[in-house]
């Protein structure tokens, strides 16, 4: 692949993450952006949402293969 290609497929990319974080509800996007995005622990990512770590570890995981089926590839 040259580098356009490359750079083609990376914003195509970052289109279909930006449009589906559009579609999710405000404390989804930021659980995606706390735990995909900025790599946060499930310790600290819970504590900046107000839940519990327990609760935290359910609800990313549903989410994180949400993500991947709509975007096609693995996070």
């Amino acid at each position: 692949a040259t580098a356009v290609s490359r750079r083609v497929a990376r914003d195509e990319g970052l289109a279909r993450l930006v449009a589906w974080a559009g579609e999710l509800d405000e404390e989804e996007r930021r659980l995606f952006v706390l735990c995909a995005l900025e790599g946060a622990s499930y310790s600290e990512a819970a504590a900046r949402l107000g839940c519990s770590r327990g609760a935290l570890a359910k609800r990313w995981p549903k989410l994180r293969e949400r993500a991947e089926r709509a975007l096609g590839r693995a996070l």
